[in-house]
């Protein structure tokens, strides 16, 4: 009983619009946006097709009050037509019209005559009495290609009454008139019916004459010489609503807190514009059967970051003011629906608040255009149930949802060498790439945009020892694979069920994704031999460990992630780049790498390659590392066991020649910068006929690949 009686509840308040489809208009072949919430934050690039929802809004309406208006352009002149459908919740003005408890005003009677009549159906016999009738209703509005339109419901007072239910309105804010706010009566004039046609026009005037008139029938004469002299059409019904309105108000000029608005910024009167239209939208309609339809476009032209966010907040405590909060009767608290806002924006910040406060009431259309200029949109997952990532969610994770390309990358190394301006010059694809740095697994999560459903293109980066580690002991070390949920995919169950999916493909590309899982599957906790002396494995173990590596980059570009061969520092550090590294290292450190490098030559235990992987250890800042030495870049080297040494006899060889600068070689110190930007200067004097970024990919082949996955 009491589950029947919530049902009864949510259906009682449910009347408002239900979807909206289009076809064959502006950018659109056609969209259907089917789930509609209070708050729907529209996003996406500039030219992706925002503004044109609101323009066919606007049409549809203007189509319903019977103005004369040039329609849309046809999206495409292969069709001869295309339309404008609108759905309509019934559900609340139907319980109302039909229910036995309600006080049947002449409004309410007419809603009931023009929606709920039931229609005779030849040789049905209703036992409750009436016909089961629709609690919605489709309208649908078509646009020849002539520009001829029309309506598929013939009915005039259907199409009136849905005018009246739910009415549009919308702000374009860039074309507010800053100093003259007027069109708010005309927001007023619409949000309430009053019975007007009961009020006797010559008795108001005898009334008005003998309260203000100091001489007999001053105030009457007066009105008659104006009648006599002018010609005027009647007043509209809003026209004399909003007459009776204002005679019961204190004033007609709006103003900001008692400013003139002609003393006030643009930003202050644009920002108190939309709070105020949105108040009286809000609380005006908390009583009324109608249900409004806003489209704000742009809401944050002219505001500071702040303000943006200000004005979600106010928008949110004017639903909080009139929402009830318990059962029974609150005074001014309603379970009336409230308006359905579409905000269209490019803010971070307005996109910020409006996850962050309106929860389930709210929802993010992410809108783009694909290359046949066509515009799609997806629901973006915006509503988080883990309170860690809402309470944490900032301007630096909004700004993602409006990203070109968005890279996840792990630390501060990875985000300098990307924001090198001399790498940029030639590589400007780099500036449209919002690069992020994942700082926990709740973030890598919730931000993913295949999880999100955002149509945006992304890459995480991750050096190798984010895909798996290594146990040692006893002369064996045992892989063990990190399992990070529903991003990497290397728990069993999901590699089984990743298997069955690629298995069945019969392309080449499938059959190696799934091989590659396979591989990666039978490898799940293996033991390879481990030489607890010299800190390597023998042959046949790297050869493994080398083959496992190359099946992880193969499945895992299908979840758009790239795992470094080493680290980050590996890109930049490298056998291909040690020329220039040395180079540097002898005039930036005045180290004498020369003399170095022969001194390895002549040992019999160590050779190059293990200095490298040195190298990028102390350049990562982890120089404590070379005493205990269990990282995977060494780990995973193609070693020759006649020539390795421990890592204490060649912390004996580095330390004196590198230990001493310190923060120099820290991630924090610059030599990242420092590093990239003398080498991309010796390559631009390099005397070779090849291009610039050919000559970048043979010294940085990985750091180039990397590149190459983000243009755009």
């Amino acid at each position: 009983m009491l589950q029947s009686k919530k049902l009864f509840i949510s259906r009682l308040i449910a009347m408002s619009i239900k979807s909206i489809r289009i076809k064959n208009l502006l950018s659109y072949d056609e969209i259907f946006i089917n789930q509609i919430k209070d708050i729907n934050c529209i996003i996406g690039r500039n030219n992706s097709g925002k503004s044109n929802l609101l323009k066919i809004l606007k049409f549809f309406y203007q189509k319903i009050e019977g103005k004369r208006v040039l329609p849309p352009a046809l999206h495409s002149n292969y069709s001869s037509f295309g339309s404008i459908t609108i759905e309509y919740d019934l559900t609340r003005i139907k319980a109302i019209a039909t229910s036995n408890r309600a006080k049947k005003t002449d409004f309410i009677k007419h809603i009931y005559n023009i929606f709920f009549t039931p229609t005779p159906i030849s040789g049905v016999i209703f036992l409750d009495g009436h016909e089961q009738t629709s609690t919605s209703i489709k309208l649908t509005l078509i646009i020849n290609k002539d520009e001829s339109v029309k309506w598929s419901n013939k009915d005039d007072n259907k199409i009136k009454l849905i005018g009246y239910l739910f009415p549009y309105f919308e702000i374009e804010t860039r074309h507010i008139d800053l100093y003259d706010w007027n069109r708010l009566w005309l927001l007023v004039s619409r949000l309430k019916s009053f019975k007007v046609e009961k009020l006797n026009e010559n008795e108001l005037i005898e009334f008005i004459d003998s309260r203000i008139s100091e001489n007999s029938l001053g105030y009457k004469d007066y009105i008659s010489k104006i009648q006599e002299i002018t010609k005027t059409t009647k007043y509209s019904y809003r026209e004399k609503v909003l007459n009776y309105v204002k005679i019961g108000i204190k004033g007609q000029t709006f103003n900001v807190e008692g400013q003139n608005l002609t003393t006030q910024s643009d930003g202050t009167n644009s920002f108190e514009y939309i709070s105020i239209f949105l108040n009286l939208l809000i609380s005006l309609t908390r009583r009324e059967f109608i249900s409004p339809i806003l489209y704000i476009d742009e809401p944050e032209t002219g505001l500071h970051p702040k303000a943006c966010e200000d004005l979600i907040y106010k928008l949110h405590d004017n639903f909080s003011l009139y929402s009830k909060t318990k059962k029974g009767r609150e005074k001014g608290r309603y379970k009336t629906p409230y308006p359905k806002i579409f905000f269209s924006t490019h803010s971070p910040h307005i996109t910020k608040v409006t996850i962050k406060i309106f929860q389930e009431r709210q929802q993010v259309l992410h809108f783009t255009k694909d290359s046949r200029n066509k515009t799609t949109f997806s629901h973006m997952r915006s509503q988080f149930s883990d309170d860690k990532f809402i309470n944490t969610f900032s301007d630096n994770e909004s700004r993602l949802f409006f990203g070109n390309y968005i890279l996840f990358v792990e630390g501060e190394t990875e985000i300098e060498a990307l924001s090198n301006r001399n790498l940029i010059k030639h590589f400007s694809f780099i500036d449209k790439v919002d690069i992020y740095k994942t700082s926990s697994t709740v973030n890598l999560y919730n931000l993913n945009p295949n999880i999100n459903n955002a149509v945006i293109p992304f890459l995480y980066l991750f050096d190798l020892d984010k895909a798996f580690d290594f146990t040692l002991s006893a002369g064996k070390a045992k892989i063990i694979f990190k399992k990070n949920g529903d991003l990497y995919g290397f728990k069993q169950t999901q590699l089984d069920e990743e298997i069955s999916r690629f298995i069945k493909g019969y392309s080449t590309e499938y059959k190696k994704i799934s091989a590659a899982l396979k591989y990666i599957s039978t490898s799940q906790d293996s033991t390879y031999l481990y030489d607890k002396r010299f800190h390597f494995f023998d042959e046949a173990s790297s050869q493994e460990i080398g083959k496992l590596i190359q099946s992880i980059g193969t499945y895992s570009s299908t979840k758009n992630i790239k795992f470094l061969s080493t680290t980050f520092e590996g890109c930049l550090i490298n056998e291909h780049s040690s020329p220039l590294f040395y180079h540097w290292l002898t005039l930036e450190h005045g180290i004498a790498v020369n003399s170095i490098i022969a001194r390895i030559k002549k040992s019999k235990l160590i050779d190059e390659s293990i200095l490298l992987s040195f190298l990028r250890i102390i350049f990562n800042g982890k120089t404590e590392i070379l005493t205990k030495y269990g990282q995977i870049d060494a780990l995973t080297g193609n070693p020759k066991s006649s020539k390795h040494t421990s890592a204490r006899r060649l912390l004996k060889l580095t330390e004196k020649a590198f230990l001493p600068y310190g923060a120099k070689t820290d991630k924090t110190g610059g030599w990242v910068s420092k590093f990239l930007d003398f080498s991309i200067s010796e390559i631009e004097k390099m005397p070779s006929t090849d291009s610039f970024e050919k000559k970048f990919n043979r010294y940085f082949p990985e750091f180039h690949s990397i590149l190459n996955r983000l243009r755009t």
